[in-house]
């Protein structure tokens, strides 16, 4: 080796050229993995503004199943932002996946939350029907929230 570093032997500077010339190669297929890997995440909605009952459906079959625990059902719905509230001999209306009503007297856990942006956002009731610490069956329902409009008191002067 020479005062500047490199080889004086050609094969060894063949063999560091081509060493660089990966070296650039892997950088540049690292810095193009990470930016699809980037927009892939930027385009997920995650678990947040679910647009149908559909959607919501496919998140719910993909993360809680009936048989499942319903502490760990409890964990799952509260990490994806869901308010939960124990309901125990509630009466209430049980829309499944099929969109089969069932009525009856219930043990629930009820969760609830709202995506999207105003004016108009979507409210969420999932209802966890559960007995012996297990889910026994899902109920979905959402409604649109709207905007409040100003009441004549409020906007009247004095």
């Amino acid at each position: 080796m020479n005062s500047s570093g490199l080889p004086q032997d050609p094969s060894q500077k063949i063999v560091l050229l081509r060493l660089l010339r990966l070296n650039r190669r892997g950088w540049a297929l690292w810095v193009c993995a990470l930016a699809v890997v980037f927009a892939l995440a930027g385009c997920s909605s995650g678990d947040k503004d679910v647009l149908t009952r559909e959607q919501m459906w496919e998140w719910i079959g993909y993360h809680v199943q009936v048989g499942m625990p319903l502490d760990a059902a409890s964990a799952v719905m509260g990490k994806a932002g869901f308010e939960c509230t124990t309901l125990l001999k509630a009466s209430a209306k049980i829309i499944d996946i099929n969109k089969t009503p069932t009525v009856g007297t219930f043990d629930l856990l009820k969760c609830e939350r709202e995506d999207g942006e105003p004016p108009i956002k979507r409210h969420w009731e999932i209802s966890l029907v559960h007995e012996g610490g297990k889910v026994k069956a899902i109920g979905v329902r959402y409604r649109d929230v709207y905007p409040t409009t100003k009441r004549a008191a409020e906007t009247s002067a004095p």
